[in-house]
C-alpha cells in the first residue's frame, strides 16, 4: 500500500463500493427494469471490479486471503437475500460472486495492476 499516495482515498473508495453492493443486494428491485443481459454476467463482473480494487491496492500481498473474503462477503449477502422477502438465495449468484472476485484477484498478474498506481501518481502531481 505504501506506494500509492492517496492510499487511504483509495481504500475508503473501495468500501464504499462494497456498501453500493450491498445495498443493491438486499434492496426490492422488482420495479426495475430487469437487465436484458444474464444477471450472473452482473453478479461475475461487479465481484471481478471488487477483486480487481482490493488486489491492486495492496500492492499484491494477501491475494489468496482478498479472494477469500470477497468470496465470503458475496456468500454472505446471498445468505442475507434469503431473510428478505423481496429477494432469494441462489446459488449461481454465489459462484459467480466468488469465481468474479477470483478472477479480479488474478488480473493483478497483468498489466490491469498499474492503472490503479497511475491514477493515484497522475493526482499527485495535479494536486501537487
Amino acid at each position: 500500500m505504501s506506494r500509492l499516495v492517496f492510499a487511504r482515498f483509495w481504500i475508503g473508495a473501495g468500501f464504499v463500493m462494497l456498501m453500493v453492493v450491498a445495498y443493491l443486494s438486499l434492496v426490492d428491485l422488482s420495479s426495475t427494469p430487469a437487465p436484458s443481459w444474464n444477471d450472473k454476467l452482473i453478479h461475475f463482473s461487479v465481484y471481478a471490479v471488487l477483486g480487481g480494487w482490493f488486489a491492486c491496492i495492496s500492492s499484491g500481498n494477501r491475494l489468496m486471503s482478498i479472494a477469500a473474503t470477497i468470496a465470503l462477503y458475496g456468500a454472505a449477502l446471498e445468505l442475507a437475500q434469503a431473510f428478505t422477502p423481496h429477494r432469494s438465495l441462489e446459488l449461481g449468484d454465489m459462484m459467480a460472486n466468488a469465481l468474479g472476485g477470483l478472477l479480479g484477484v488474478l488480473l493483478y498478474f497483468t498489466p490491469l495492476r498499474h492503472a490503479l498506481v497511475t491514477l493515484d501518481g497522475v493526482l499527485a502531481r495535479q494536486l501537487r
